[in-house]
This record gives structure tokens, sequence and C-alpha cells, in this order.
């Protein structure tokens, strides 16, 4: 009887020390298979923002380091973490700037062409246009002359150079033959657009 007793204490001391053995086997294992994963996958998101490991500290030189500008850089920003291209790891904080103190978009400016002759152009360009100061011309027919007023409230006034004005835009685009009442025309060297009106008549009637 001792002895059944003796051989199933045995036994049963046997299987605890296997089931221990096991499982600190397979405790181990999975153990160091799940730090190797853990560890590549921090690895690869250090890698994918282009952060280096700050684990892995840079031994500073003794000397400080020369760059090729011939300037020196400290241990600090030795160790200081780098993206793979070079810039600072992290982003600096945004600064707010008040709508006040923007600085507002400048317009583009037509660049200066004093070779430019005049040329015509569609309404949409006389309008929009804000870099061309605006004149309105009346073409009179039966004597060909061209007026124009300085203001609404001044005078028709005789022009005596509109060819330095029109070029040959009159004759080439065919306003004298058509039926067409308006012609727009903008003139790069006096930097004017004229609006130019038919008037079927005479300018002294």
């Amino acid at each position: 009887m001792k002895l059944s007793i003796s051989n199933g204490v045995a036994i049963a001391i046997f299987y605890g020390l296997g089931v221990l053995t096991t499982y600190t086997f397979f405790k181990n294992k999975y153990e160091k298979k799940y730090k190797e994963e853990v560890e590549e996958y921090r690895e690869r998101i250090l890698k994918m923002y282009g952060i280096n490991d700050p684990d892995k500290k840079e031994e500073a030189p003794d000397k400080e380091e020369t760059t090729k500008t011939g300037k020196t850089k400290s241990s600090l920003d030795i160790n200081t973490p780098k993206r793979e291209d070079g810039g600072k790891a992290y982003y600096e904080p945004y600064k707010y700037i008040p709508p006040e103190e923007q600085e507002s978009p400048k317009e583009e400016e037509p660049e200066d062409d004093l070779n430019d002759d005049p040329y015509e152009i569609d309404i949409d360009d006389y309008f929009s246009d804000k870099h061309y100061s605006k004149r309105q011309v009346t073409w009179y027919t039966d004597d060909n002359t061209y007026a124009y007023q300085e203001t609404e409230d001044s005078e028709l006034e005789l022009m005596d150079d509109e060819h330095n004005a029109f070029g040959y835009v009159i004759e080439s685009s065919g306003f004298t033959k058509n039926e067409a009442m308006v012609i727009y025309i903008r003139n790069p060297r006096t930097k004017t657009d004229y609006e130019v009106t038919k008037c079927y008549g005479a300018y002294n009637t």
C-alpha cells in the first residue's frame, strides 16, 4: 500500500514538472515572438514617419562636428531625431495670424511693352481689367470724326490722335462697314481701354 502511494506521488510530481516545463517553454517562445513582432511594427512606424529611434542615442563626438558649410553642430543637434530627408522630426506649431494682419494677395499687373500696338478686346476684358484707364469715344460716320468726354459733365472734345489711340484696329476689324455699334480697343502703350460707339451722323450737326 505504501509503495502504491509513493508511486502515485512520484507520478504526480513528474507530471507537474512536465506541465511546468511545457508551460515555461511555450511562454518564453511566444513571449519572444510577441516582442519581436511589436519591435518590428514599431520600427515600421518610425520609418514610415521618418523618425529615428529615440531609444538609440548616438554618441556625441569629443569635438564638435564640422559641416560642409564650415559651421559646427553641437551634440544636441547630432542627437536630435531627424527625418530621412534631413528635415526636422517634428512639425513646428502653427502660428495663428489674424485676418487684419494677413497680407492680401497682390494682383499681377500687365507687363509693360512699348512695342505693342492697339488691339481689339471683348466687353468682358474691358470691364474686368482694372489696370487700364477707360475712355468712351463716339465715332461720327458722316464726317469721320472722333469725340470724347473727359468726365460725364464735360462737353465733347475732338480727338486729334485717333491713329495713335486705335492704330489700324478700326479699319482692320471691319467696324466701319459692319453693323456693329460698339468696339472695344486696348492700347498697351498708353494703358487705356477705349469703348468706341458708332453714331450715324456728323459731329457738327
